[in-house]
């Protein structure tokens, strides 16, 4: 930017573009470079992330931490802009009811919660003989069903384990972008 000759009544500026342009050139250039950066850094602590919420979800079948899938990093372009996105998600019915809780008022499905009692039952870690019931079967119907009735009156309280797994890696997340920033910024920087 420079001071040029008055204009009429005003100070005339102009704007040399052609270092915006080269630096626009070579943005260009190192485009793809850049991305892959970035995504490889994304791909890395969104792996960890997944560990991470397979270690702190609830288990009881052992469904749920299965059920923690990752999406490794895409490049989204929306006109001018780009997104690279890499996602932790749940494949499981149930995963977002234990991760944001279920507010009474609605019975759960009786399927899941039946399964998780027979499973207890067998592995020996729950006991159903409070249900008076001496068939283990119908003991474990009754017991599930009594749980089913249990979470429709009372809900679920969240459990948060995606929430606390993010938290517990949000430094390590920014430290990786510092790092492509700055990693993209030597590549852009280099001499042509």
């Amino acid at each position: 930017m420079s001071p040029g000759a008055p204009g009429q009544g005003g100070m005339h500026v102009r704007l040399d573009l052609h270092e915006a342009i080269d630096f626009a050139r070579e943005l260009q250039r190192d485009a793809s470079k850049i991305r892959d950066i970035f995504a490889q850094r994304l791909d890395g602590v969104a792996t960890l992330l997944q560990a991470e919420v397979r270690s702190t979800a609830p288990v009881y079948t052992g469904e749920l931490a299965n059920g923690i899938q990752l999406r490794p990093a895409q490049v989204l372009q929306t006109g001018p802009s780009i997104a690279i996105r890499a996602s932790v998600f749940t494949t499981v019915p149930h995963g977002v009811i234990m991760e944001e809780g279920r507010a009474p008022g609605r019975w759960p499905p009786f399927a899941p919660i039946h399964r998780w009692v027979e499973l207890k039952v067998r592995r020996g870690q729950m006991d159903v003989s409070w249900t008076g019931i001496r068939d283990e079967a119908r003991a474990i119907r009754s017991a599930a069903f009594v749980i089913q009735r249990k979470i429709g009156q009372k809900g679920i309280d969240p459990r948060k384990f995606f929430e606390k797994a993010a938290g517990r890696l949000d430094p390590l997340f920014q430290q990786q972008m510092q790092e492509a920033a700055d990693a993209a910024a030597a590549l852009i920087e280099r001499p042509s």
